[in-house]
């Protein structure tokens, strides 16, 4: 399962990167490869809320860290915009938060 997984992800990367270089749009409408002025892609509000469910549920096991990678591969589009929320979950100092939380973060 994980395998085919890992493939599918792969399969999308390599679709990302041919829309880029195409100039295809991606599933929000917007240009793959636009990054002008001020513009970023952001996840809409129910994957806002898969992400905070990831985050709040992620720990060092393998599973988990596959499960949150692929939501990350799989909304690749909106890579700067995870790359923020990764900064916050990762500089999260609220108390429970334990020092493997933040590894597998």
């Amino acid at each position: 399962l994980r395998m085919l997984k890992h493939r599918r992800n792969r399969k999308k990367i390599h679709d990302d990167v041919n829309s880029v270089a195409s100039g295809h749009t991606n599933k929000k409408g917007e240009s793959a490869g636009s990054g002008g002025h001020g513009s970023m892609i952001m996840l809409n509000k129910h994957e806002l809320k898969e992400w905070n469910a990831l985050m709040d549920k992620l720990c060092g096991s393998g599973d988990a860290i596959c499960v949150a990678m692929a939501f990350c591969f799989d909304h690749s589009s909106a890579a700067q915009h995870i790359s923020q929320l990764l900064e916050k979950a990762l500089l999260d100092n609220r108390q429970g938060v334990s020092i493997e939380t933040k590894c597998a973060r």
